[in-house]
């Protein structure tokens, strides 16, 4: 039996606090504290007691550079480390000794948004005349450098550590979305060896982990339900989603070939076979095509892939590449190669161009008709048109259909498959409204109350179906979007009543384990036994006065450009250039093109100093005078990788051309293979070909050599949400910087769980920077308080059973959300303590719902993975 605790690597000299100057006093205030502050958290560096620290096969890395040159050269580790923490000292040392009222920044109503930016940027540039000579002196004596010694802040796993980040990981982990019935399902699944799980059909060396049984079998019943149409698998990142959907299918498969052979033993019509379609974004089609290959036998599916275009070496063997649009006619024709063992699997987008409104007002034009500019439904008589061909529709990654405004959203509604069924870790990408878009794809569009005898029972405007009993007649009226829409998601419903009510339809049609869960709940293993915990930390940075003045002046202006109303339609957008600035970049893609232009770059090496460059890089970021010598810490002393999430692609310019010229191999990963001196040339694909297809092609490569080359992409540079989803970054990296605020809290899990998932074997890093008094903090609220509603249905019903099982006051609130049934919590001092059974709370405590849900929101976004 598999230990019932997270797997964590560390030795006894990590958790001996006694061995450590730097280490703080534990934040915990009592046995159930739970702490929303980290920041007092260990600091220092100490990787020769981490067993774990190095990508390579020396792991006890050592934390002492020795000098490999006499003379300088950048190529020595030495002087490179020398080199980027002088440029460190340079640039914070300029900005201290800049005088404040010296600065004339023109941020008046009418000053252009670039010039603005130049007349900051003005304030940090270098004297040229700084040469050589000012190098500073008693560098050529040393022989060594004991990296320890500068300490910067790279996490250290400790025991403390794990404890202080596994209670929050219990806390989202609620059984309402899962059961314990292992070998029940093996036996239902037709499962012979419950110890060594495989549904018939899958590879002789291949096996399910002991929890995607039950998974498997859970899809069966909830689509026995005609009340609804689709399910939601939910579980966290890197657990096996696509090993669940392809048992589900092979499953479906087996039961299929049943019914056939009985038919054909009484000599019945044959069942009906229709193929399934898998939607997923363009970087995950081949892995998919590959994972089926892998877990199922040959033959066992046909596999076609249905793109515009595909590079025929990448795709796996046996699988058959559609590049014509499909039409109805070869689809359902008795001669049609689509059937039950049939699997389609495309992207979005192209699926998209060749399904969606384009397609049919292309159609229209070229066939005479009135071409429609904004259809509601697809044209019975258009050939495209596959509604109904479809026994399943998959979605991976299925909050990219969310929006139910979309085309893409649109385009897979008109197909009315049979069954949907919603893959994703993050089903409240944004908000909780985030289920608007999914009601199409999970509720039945038949009227479910033409069963029932009384009507009456589920006029909603008078019968809340969230406020009955599970068995009566009324709640079957929680799957309609009638209900949803005027108990959920209207304006004026409270946050935390919205997101009880949607557990009692989550309850019934999502499946969502956790890392904490366990089979069986009481006594199994957790299922993230095997996966080591992600450690975060979060480091506060300020503006210096020079940089505070500055960008004052500018975000003064810049707010009230905030939002601006879309031209299409009523819905207000981000000026995401302003947001760029207000989020604490004081440099746009622009500006650094400007400076690799300009003067000081192009200046010979033998005129300016040589930290010259860096420094100027340096001056207008606080975070990024943080993450630097974080990184240069991770690749230069102890040779492992790291990513670095941003939110605007201008931020991605600007760190990788720090990282670049501070000699740290880093790319930017835009779905394309690009370096910064490429990204500095603004050709960035080929007008003959498309992104799409480039995003296929090079965005695969750069990941293969992150992924397999030890010594090559050191650093990858990435965007929160572009072409991040679903990717596998665990092999060769533990350590995650997130260096801009997302747009939700979605963003930065699926982020954290690139590199934290299955096969991951080491203790995964995780730095966020923040910048103080800035519209950084704004942002994080702002997310906290999206989330606050979706947490609210992840809460354990074990640990948060007052809160969410107490019985439904009258008016439509929720008892068990107000101040009586959380009397077992209360916030001290600024932390979250769950009390002992007899214990009262003390003076001082406050028991407010707002603000322990607001706490408790915190504390989750800062520990999870």
């Amino acid at each position: 039996m598999a230990s019932n605790k997270r797997k964590e690597h560390f030795t006894e000299d990590d958790t001996d606090s006694s061995k450590r100057s730097k280490v703080a006093q534990s934040p915990l205030k009592a046995s159930k504290n739970i702490v929303s502050n980290q920041n007092n958290l260990p600091a220092t560096l100490d990787h020769q007691h981490d067993s774990d620290a190095s990508v390579g096969p020396d792991h006890h890395a050592p934390s002492i550079l020795k000098r490999q040159s006499d003379e300088f050269s950048l190529k020595d580790p030495f002087w490179l480390y020398l080199f980027i923490t002088s440029a460190l000292k340079r640039s914070t040392q300029f900005l201290k000794n800049h005088e404040v009222n010296t600065m004339e920044v023109d941020a008046t109503e009418t000053a252009p948004f670039n010039q603005a930016i130049k007349e900051c940027a003005r304030m940090f540039n270098i004297d040229p005349s700084m040469t050589t000579s000012e190098e500073d002196s008693g560098l050529t004596e040393m022989a060594e450098i004991d990296a320890t010694t500068h300490h910067s802040g790279v996490i250290v796993p400790s025991e403390a550590i794990v404890h202080h980040f596994e209670r929050p990981q219990d806390f989202l982990d609620n059984t309402s979305y899962q059961q314990d019935n292992h070998v029940e399902a093996c036996q239902k699944l037709g499962i012979e060896d419950p110890e060594h799980p495989r549904v018939l059909g899958m590879q002789i060396t291949e096996r399910l982990k002991f929890w995607q049984p039950v998974a498997i079998w859970r899809i069966v019943e909830i689509r026995s339900n005609s009340n609804i149409r689709g399910a939601i698998l939910a579980d966290g990142f890197g657990l096996g989603k696509t090993w669940i959907i392809t048992g589900y299918l092979l499953h479906l498969l087996n039961e299929y070939e049943n019914k056939v052979q009985i038919a054909q033993q009484n000599r019945q019509p044959l069942p009906q076979g229709k193929p399934i379609l898998i939607v997923v974004p363009p970087n995950l089609l081949i892995p998919w095509a590959k994972e089926i290959a892998r877990i199922v036998r040959l033959n066992r599916f046909k596999i076609f892939i249905y793109k515009c275009v595909i590079h025929e070496e990448s795709a796996p063997k046996h699988t058959t590449h559609l590049t014509r649009p499909m039409e109805r006619v070869t689809v359902v024709s008795d001669t049609s190669p689509y059937g039950a063992d049939t699997i389609i699997l495309t992207t979005y987008q192209s699926f998209g161009q060749r399904h969606g409104a384009g397609a049919v007002k292309k159609w229209q034009r070229e066939n005479n008709l009135p071409v429609v500019d904004k259809p509601k439904e697809m044209p019975a008589e258009c050939p495209y048109n596959l509604s109904g061909c479809f026994s399943m529709v998959i979605l991976d990654e299925a909050h990219m259909a969310r929006n139910k405004q979309s085309g893409v959203h649109k385009t897979i509604t008109w197909l009315e498959a049979d069954f949907y069924f919603l893959a994703t870790a993050t089903p409240f990408y944004n908000t909780i409204t985030d289920f608007r878009g999914y009601m199409p794809f999970l509720f039945s569009s038949k009227p479910i109350w033409d069963d029932l005898e009384d009507e009456h029972d589920l006029d909603v405007s008078t019968t809340n179906p969230f406020e009955v009993v599970d068995d009566h007649p009324a709640a079957i009226g929680r799957f309609t979007i009638e209900a949803v829409t005027r108990y959920i998601l209207r304006r004026g419903i409270s946050t935390e009543t919205a997101g009880a009510s949607m557990r009692k339809i989550l309850q019934e049609l999502m499946i969502r384990h956790t890392y904490s869960s366990r089979i069986p709940f009481e006594s199994g293993p957790t299922i993230g036994s095997e996966i080591p915990l992600a450690h975060r930390k979060k480091i506060e940075v300020e503006w210096e006065n020079v940089e505070k003045t500055c960008y004052q002046k500018l975000s003064k202006k810049y707010r009230k450009s905030l939002l601006s109303k879309s031209e299409k339609s009523s819905k207000y957008m981000w000026n995401m250039r302003a947001k760029a600035l207000l989020n604490g970049s004081m440099v746009t893609k622009n500006a650094v093109y400007e400076f690799y232009r300009g003067v000081p770059y192009r200046q010979s090496p033998s005129s300016i100093r040589a930290t010259t460059k860096l420094e100027l890089l340096l001056r207008g970021s606080p975070k990024l005078r943080a993450l630097l010598p974080i990184v240069t810490e991770q690749v230069l002393v102890h040779r492992e990788k790291a990513i670095v999430w941003c939110a605007f692609p201008a931020t991605q310019v600007f760190v990788c051309a720090a990282l670049r010229e501070a000699q740290i191999d880093a790319y930017i990963h835009v779905g394309t293979a690009i370096s910064i001196e490429l990204l500095l040339k603004r050709d960035k694909w080929s007008a003959s070909k498309t992104r799409d297809e480039m995003q296929a092609k090079h965005g695969s490569d750069l990941i293969e050599t992150f992924n397999t080359k030890p010594d090559e992409c050191m650093v990858l540079v990435c965007l929160y949400g572009v072409g991040a989803s679903g990717l596998n970054l665990q092999s060769m990296c533990r350590n995650v910087h997130l260096f801009d605020t997302a747009r939700s809290q979605a963003a930065v899990d699926h982020a954290i769980g690139r590199t934290c998932r299955l096969g991951q074997s080491r203790s995964v890093l995780v730095h966020e920077y923040r910048l103080k008094k800035s519209f950084h903090d704004e942002m994080i609220l702002r997310n906290r308080r999206k989330a606050r509603p979706g947490m609210v249905t992840d809460l354990s019903t074990t640990i948060f059973k007052d809160l969410l099982e107490g019985d439904n006051d009258s008016d439509g609130s929720f008892a068990a959300l107000d101040h009586k049934s959380l009397a077992k919590w209360v916030v001290r001092e600024g932390a979250l303590v769950e009390l002992d059974e007899d214990e009262e709370p003390q003076e001082g405590d406050s028991q407010d719902t707002e603000e322990i849900l607001d706490l408790l929101a915190e504390m989750v976004q800062d520990h999870m993975c």
